[in-house]
């Protein structure tokens, strides 16, 4: 009896020792030399407001159509759309999605089939980034019926 209660004992002592010793081990393992991060600071890139005067022009089968408008050059090409809408009577339809919008109709007129309507800046299409593509002092604007392939 006297050797079970010394083996639990030394029993005892030994599992707090494991336990004292597993402590520093985790501890030792965990204090990994941290590294700083720092958040680097962009550079603001600050946008001077200016007029900006553009010309969209409407080209449909029947002839064309020019709109001249003085705006803004934080303003985009879809800011120049609704202000032809507003104070010019120019008539269109659009479809925002994720990856950009699409003409449905212009002037009453929709796209037939196998064709759409295009956005143009000085003869690159941008239909799809109209909402994000700022205006351009000087730059013409047109929306084209396009064939699609």
């Amino acid at each position: 009896m006297g050797n079970n209660l010394k083996l639990k004992k030394y029993l005892i002592v030994a599992y707090i020792i494991l336990l004292v010793g597993g402590y520093f081990y985790i501890n030792s393992i965990l204090d990994v030399n941290k590294v700083s991060v720092d958040q680097k600071e962009e550079p603001k890139r600050v946008l001077e407001v200016k007029p900006v005067k553009v010309k969209l022009t409407i080209e449909q089968t029947g002839g064309s159509k020019e709109y001249s408008v003085e705006l803004q050059n934080i303003d985009t090409v879809l800011d120049l759309l609704e202000e032809v809408r507003e104070d010019q009577g120019f008539i269109y339809e659009k479809t925002a999605y994720t990856y950009g919008t699409i003409i449905d109709g212009i002037e009453g007129i929709k796209a037939p089939e196998g064709y759409m309507w295009r956005i143009f800046e000085n003869n690159i299409d941008i239909t799809e980034n109209v909402s994000n593509e700022s205006l351009n002092d000087g730059f013409f604007y047109s929306i084209k019926l396009v064939k699609t392939t």
